[in-house]
């Protein structure tokens, strides 16, 4: 090939998506996670009445400071009360950990389409429920297990 030339694009690149909603209780290892098509009002409201179905009692939800989440956090289902990070503090967010651990092992692979995608995100997100003690040890921060252990007392 001659220097300077650019070789023609043999493919048409193309994007589909999907969006992973997830919540973890962090001294238990329980987790909801849920893929969906979009990241609307309408989809973030079916994933916190999916949660709130799933989860008896209060929850205080932590959210970072996202715009679409100060947004979604003004009708949120009776008995869930919306925990704002300070901003850019990803690092105190517990499903933070999920997401880097599910980017970890989805990285550099080439998918064929959205459905090997999904079930390649299924794959990984399974040792997640058959071992609760890996999201524990990934979620369960010092101060976010006294705060918990202290409110459960």
């Amino acid at each position: 090939m001659a220097k300077g030339y650019r070789p023609a694009w043999v493919g048409q690149q193309r994007y589909e998506w999907f969006y992973l909603y997830g919540a973890v209780e962090p001294l238990s290892g329980r987790s909801l996670l849920w893929l969906l098509p979009d990241w609307t009002k309408e989809s973030a409201q079916f994933f916190l009445e999916q949660l709130r179905q799933q989860v008896a009692g209060e929850i205080a939800l932590v959210w970072d400071r996202a715009g679409s989440h100060r947004a979604m956090a003004e009708k949120m289902p009776e008995g869930i009360t919306p925990v704002f990070l300070p901003r850019a503090s990803p690092e105190l967010n517990p499903i933070e950990q999920v997401w880097k651990a599910l980017r970890k092992e989805l990285a550099n692979r080439i998918f064929e389409g959205l459905e090997e995608l999904q079930e390649a995100v299924m794959e990984a997100l399974r040792k997640f429920w058959e071992h609760p003690e890996v999201l524990i040890s990934m979620t369960a921060y010092s101060w976010w297990r006294a705060a918990l252990e202290t409110r459960q007392a």
